[in-house]
This record gives C-alpha cells, sequence and structure tokens, in this order.
C-alpha cells in the first residue's frame, strides 16, 4: 500500500516491540513490528522499517518534540536484543 495521505502516527513501545498506529483516509490500521525485525533510518526524514515495508516521517517540529521517545525506543530494542556493543 502505498500512499502520500497519511500525516500523523502514534507509536507504542511494547515489552518485545512496537505497534504504530496510524490513519489512512476513514481506515485504521496498526502496524505490530517486534524488535528483532525494526530497523530505524535517520536521514532527511526518520523512517521505520520492517519486512521490506516502511514508514517515514518528516523531520519537522513534531519529529524534534519527540526525539527523547525515538531515543528511548531504539534504547528498548537494544536492551531486549541484549545488544551491548551499541551503549555508549
Amino acid at each position: 500500500m502505498q500512499s502520500s495521505a497519511i500525516n500523523y502516527a502514534n507509536i507504542e513501545l511494547r515489552p518485545k516491540g512496537i505497534i504504530i498506529h496510524f490513519t489512512n483516509r476513514l481506515d485504521r490500521y496498526s502496524w505490530i513490528i517486534p524488535y528483532y525485525r525494526l530497523v530505524t533510518y535517520s536521514t532527511q526524514t526518520f523512517s521505520i522499517h520492517s519486512n521490506g515495508h516502511f514508514i517515514k516521517f518528516n523531520k519537522n517540529k513534531n519529529y524534534l518534540d519527540n526525539k527523547k521517545f525515538i531515543d528511548k525506543m531504539i534504547d528498548s530494542k537494544n536492551k531486549f536484543l541484549n545488544l551491548g556493543y551499541y551503549d555508549a
């Protein structure tokens, strides 16, 4: 499904992954991503990838306001996967 009509999304932290809730027209979707499948990229946009699918977010004021949450999401993934080599 490709659409540029998605304006906002909610990300919910869960013990073994995340859930992304978003609306497309009148339909509401939830995308469940386990931490072992979660990949994030921060370039000109911020994107979340899993199993060949992705969602992109603009790096606007909302991104800057939620940067602490994004860092917490990445830390939760690292703790769950026990990836000690990413510790600073």
